[in-house]
């Protein structure tokens, strides 16, 4: 795993058609930060993790990852609101396709550390919607970032699971410390990983909040965690 990455963001415009959705937005986050991104339905979140990680290239201003512009450098992990994975391959071959440099012993340890030892070889609809979530986020991690995107990690799936996955990717950051952006519609997503919550709103959209938290990410409890996000929809 590379060491995590600074990310500049300076948007001048964006626009879909003749709808202007950012009319000079700055955000810049620093190495090993955890952001995570709020704030209403289509605002434009996802747009902006989109640009991030390269597969939205149609803005006016500059976009620099390590200080390099984003075409120039490494691809980000990118854990999407659905698995996408190939139905064709193994979870170890959904991996190594996208890291030529992935052996097939690591990409076993990864899944194994995203529990799923044993499963090494079943295809995705071999296994439920949380294990295949979970070979997402190995895939991830398989190109060894420096900057790991979450868009929407738990969207679609029942609390329990979400919660098992969200404990899960707290210990993806504690063990390879990358800077992680991380957009989610529960605010106790937010609370509980995020070092700092940046809070979109408006068209074209402002950041209204931008804000470190308080108390640190392995000192929170579960009730620190439901006041602070309690505390962000009272701001909504």
């Amino acid at each position: 795993m590379a060491s995590g990455v600074s990310v500049c963001l300076d948007i001048e415009r964006k626009a879909f058609g003749g709808d202007l959705l950012m009319d000079g937005l700055h955000l810049f986050v620093r190495e090993g930060e955890v952001v995570a991104i709020v704030g209403p339905s289509g605002v434009g979140k996802s747009t902006i993790l989109r640009m991030i990680a390269g597969l939205d290239t149609d803005y006016e201003g500059m976009l620099r990852i390590g200080g390099k512009p984003a075409a120039e450098a490494p691809v980000p992990g990118f854990v999407f609101q659905d698995p996408r994975l190939l139905p064709w391959a193994t979870s170890t071959q959904n991996l190594t396709l996208v890291s030529d440099s992935l052996t097939e012993k690591e990409a076993h340890k990864l899944l194994g550390e995203m529990g799923l030892g044993g499963y090494e070889d079943a295809l995705p609809g071999e296994l439920s919607g949380g294990m295949q979530r979970r070979v997402s986020l190995a895939r991830a991690l398989a190109v060894k970032p420096g900057l790991l995107i979450l868009d929407e990690p738990f969207v679609s799936i029942d609390r329990k699971l979400a919660r098992d996955l969200s404990a899960l990717i707290a210990r993806v950051i504690r063990a390879y410390q990358p800077t992680v952006i991380l957009v989610s519609h529960d605010p106790e997503d937010a609370a509980r990983l995020a070092d700092r919550i940046v809070v979109l709103d408006g068209r074209p959209m402002e950041v209204v909040e931008d804000r470190r938290l308080d108390v640190a990410r392995d000192l929170r409890d579960e009730t620190w965690v439901r006041e602070e996000a309690a505390r962000m929809v009272g701001e909504e």
